[in-house]
């Protein structure tokens, strides 16, 4: 049975006064400004695509990953070790 892999991209609308939000912050540091700090916050409904391991491989090195994190090589070919 082939594996399946998932694209799921999640859209996080923050609201802010005074300044914006820096683009290097964590989720983590997004979840505190909404949630308990001084900003308002919604989080989209995500949208879902399924993608081949050609696809993976390829959004894995666009990642800065390795597609052998899903044990597949750069052109997603699932690698068996011996």
């Amino acid at each position: 049975m082939a594996n399946k892999y998932f694209k799921t991209t999640f859209v996080i609308e923050v609201l802010s006064e005074d300044s914006p939000i820096d683009g290097d912050v964590t989720l983590t540091q997004l979840d505190y400004l909404i949630n308990e700090g001084d900003c308002s916050g919604l989080i989209h409904t995500p949208t879902v695509i399924e993608l081949s391991a050609e696809e993976v491989a390829k959004e894995l090195i666009a990642q800065g990953s390795d597609p052998e994190f899903f044990g597949l090589d750069e052109d997603g070919t699932i690698v068996v070790d011996d």
